[in-house]
């Protein structure tokens, strides 16, 4: 019997969650934003803000742990894309979201979640890839 390689199941795990929790906050979650009236949109912002730290906090962190351990250099550029697009436009974005409605901001973050839909997309084609090549 062939050893596992938790590592390789973490990281497949943990990248086919956010690719999912990625596509369904792309094609429902934020375009619902949109609906929200500006007079509720603070609660309701920092409401979802708090709520999706408790959903993605611990598989994103999986997911990058774990990815330090697979030899795949297009895995890492996968990886990159989803972690930087998140780091440097969703984020400033759902910071400026925090203060205040603004519907052109919901859009671009709309617009530019499509980026981590391929970061985590591809990221997880590749680790099943791999997993039906080596079974």
């Amino acid at each position: 019997m062939e050893k596992v390689n938790w590592f390789f199941v973490a990281c497949l795990y943990s990248n086919i969650f956010m690719f999912g929790v990625i596509s369904f906050v792309q094609l429902v979650h934020y375009p619902s934003f949109l609906l929200i009236r500006p007079e509720d949109w603070t609660q309701f912002h920092h409401f979802h803000a708090r709520r999706t730290g408790w959903v993605v906090a611990v598989p994103m962190a999986l997911q990058l742990f774990s990815t330090i351990f697979i030899n795949s250099n297009l895995l890492y550029l996968f990886t990159a894309l989803a972690v930087a697009t998140t780091v440097f436009l969703s984020m400033p974005l759902h910071q400026k979201l925090s203060r205040e409605y603004n519907r052109a901001n919901i859009q671009k973050l709309i617009l530019s979640n499509w980026i981590r839909v391929l970061g985590w997309g591809g990221a997880s084609f590749i680790l099943i890839q791999e997993l039906i090549a080596h079974k």
